[in-house]
């Protein structure tokens, strides 16, 4: 999202304006000091966004932590990018590390953020690490932590056995091929491209001048792809946008 939006509205004010997969933190959040473009929202060309994942933080982590309990992992390791840039993710961080707490899961280490640099091999070296459950990585962990995963297991320094728990896709074919079952993705939760359709529908709706009667300028979850087997993955990969990459 682009922090000037107010003042790019107010140059261009017949020009209608929604997001796609930002949560417009500028403009919805509660945070007063945060919410420095909220004046958009009564802009009759305001129509909100469609957020990337869960607006708040807390679901993304729910999601995670049933996971973590339905495999019956005791001990991982959690990845985030930082608050500053993802506020959200920050938020999911520190609920997980709440109910890890309370539900008797080790978070070795404590949690770690990535500044946007891909996870080091070291992070397998530290104490406790070598035989991990599961690494929980909010963030693009396909592109940041996946592959360092990849390297550490040849290396010894990461078990076989651990898996990966994850937002972001790839359609590398080899990283494609290990994600459910037996492979070291266990689970994938991403946004699905075709989301750009409730962008576009707005988009058409107020150019048209046909928009919704009840109509409200809001933000709302993303939809979700929940990859956590070979069929899932197959299916994607065959019969949705992001796999065919047929609009």
């Amino acid at each position: 999202q682009d922090g000037g939006i107010k003042s790019i509205m107010d140059e261009f004010p017949d020009i209608p304006v929604v997001g796609f997969n930002s949560d417009m933190e500028s403009v919805f959040s509660d945070n007063s000091e945060l919410a420095v473009n909220e004046a958009v929202k009564d802009y009759d060309m305001f129509l909100g966004t469609i957020a990337d994942g869960h607006i708040n933080g807390n679901d993304t982590a729910k999601q995670y932590y049933d996971y973590v309990k339905e495999q019956g992992w005791t001990k991982i390791g959690v990845l985030t990018f930082p608050g500053y840039a993802y506020p959200h993710l920050q938020e999911a961080a520190q609920e997980i590390e709440k109910l890890c707490a309370d539900g008797g899961v080790e978070i070795v280490g404590g949690v770690v953020t990535l500044e946007f640099q891909p996870l080091d091999e070291s992070y397998f070296q530290e104490e406790g690490r070598d035989d991990l459950d599961g690494v929980l990585a909010f963030c693009a962990g396909t592109m940041f932590v996946y592959p360092t995963m990849i390297q550490a297991k040849s290396d010894k320094l990461c078990d076989e056995r651990t898996k990966l728990v994850t937002g972001g896709f790839d359609n590398d074919p080899s990283l494609v091929a290990d994600i459910g079952e037996d492979g070291t993705i266990a689970l994938i939760s991403l946004s699905p491209a075709e989301n750009m359709g409730y962008s576009m529908e707005l988009l058409d709706r107020k150019i048209k001048g046909e928009m919704y009667e009840d109509f409200t300028c809001e933000r709302i979850d993303s939809i979700e792809y929940v990859i956590d087997s070979k069929q899932d993955i197959d299916n994607v990969m065959s019969k949705t946008w992001m796999g065919k990459g047929d609009a």
